[in-house]
């Protein structure tokens, strides 16, 4: 598959792990290591995570496996109000910083190109070998670490919402299915947000107006 990513790009630094005597090794890094960083954020450009994601879907189509992808923003609150459009990058690094931290060595975290009203950028994830289900319990855990991360379950500084779409016949390109997850994410914090939402969430919920509605009309 032909790479379109930036040719001056710098990959991500190498994390060092520490082991259980507290000795310092580099046998291991972030697969999102080894693919071009935003400079903004630190996470993977969204050119080269496009990239990665349509190669991602090849293989899992082509062995009949689950591909989800995870759309992640912080939701409006008094913190964000607060550090205006000067505060987006601060608060764009912050997430890359936190995503990057409580996800697997193997996950690779994204930007999309998309920024929400206070300009911060939202943030992508490919789940492999998930659907729905599988990844809805994991992306619920993944906003409570980052809540707390932020200063605290009772009262955190920032708030999150996640969405989740899973590849399938009507979302096989990349752009499709960041697309659904990016709408999932909106209908989440639509619903008053600091929640997950999944794609067949928005579905489900199509039908359920759709049924309502005939019946009013019988």
């Amino acid at each position: 598959m032909e790479r379109e990513w930036e040719p001056d790009w710098v990959p991500l630094p190498i994390e060092v792990e520490q082991g259980s005597a507290g000795e310092s090794f580099h046998g291991v890094q972030r697969l999102d290591a080894l693919l071009p960083a935003d400079a903004e954020t630190g996470v993977v450009q969204e050119n080269a995570f496009h990239t990665y994601l349509g190669a991602m879907m090849e293989m899992a189509a082509r062995h009949g496996q689950h591909l989800s992808v995870l759309n992640i923003g912080a939701d409006d609150g008094k913190m964000v109000r607060f550090l205006g459009a000067e505060g987006a990058a601060l608060i764009g690094r912050a997430i890359g910083r936190y995503l990057r931290q409580e996800t697997r060595a193997h996950d690779v975290v994204g930007r999309c190109k998309d920024v929400d009203r206070d300009s911060i950028p939202t943030f992508l994830i490919v789940a492999l070998l998930m659907n729905e289900e599988q990844v809805a319990p994991i992306a619920e855990r993944l906003r409570e670490a980052m809540m707390a991360h932020a200063g605290g379950e009772s009262e955190p500084a920032l708030n999150f919402s996640i969405g989740i779409a899973t590849m399938s016949v009507d979302a096989s390109e990349p752009a499709e299915l960041i697309a659904r997850a990016a709408a999932a994410l909106r209908q989440a914090r639509l619903a008053g947000g600091g929640q997950v939402w999944r794609h067949s969430d928005s579905v489900r919920r199509i039908f359920e107006r759709q049924s309502q509605e005939l019946r009013d009309e019988e």
